[in-house]
């Protein structure tokens, strides 16, 4: 089910559970009920790295929502709990285009 927040006119919702294969079905029926809606939207990947890796199941929710829904290029993607070495590493290293790659690598 859709959480959904609203804060200075502006309404944010979350679909929870899409990286949970038993409620995946669930998640994905919310997502795309929101995306039907008759407004302007903002989508968020919210993706965590482990071991300097995206996670996974991060990975393939992402790539799920992006073949299912005629979203084009309009997303972000945030990357969570990056700790100031990690995030120095992904401005100064390289380590961001890695990322990038790992994530839109088909």
């Amino acid at each position: 089910e859709l959480c959904e927040k609203e804060c200075k006119g502006v309404i944010y919702m979350e679909a929870p559970g899409l990286a949970n294969t038993s409620l995946r079905k669930k998640a994905a029926k919310a997502i795309t009920a929101a995306l039907k809606r008759d407004s302007q939207y903002k989508i968020l990947f919210v993706v965590t790295l482990e071991a300097g890796r995206v996670r996974p199941q991060d990975k393939e929710m992402l790539e799920l929502v992006l073949k299912a829904a005629p979203i084009g290029q309009s997303y972000t993607v945030v990357i969570n709990k990056v700790s100031k070495v990690a995030a120095k590493a992904l401005r100064e290293n390289g380590v961001f285009e890695q990322i990038k790659q790992e994530l839109f690598s088909g």
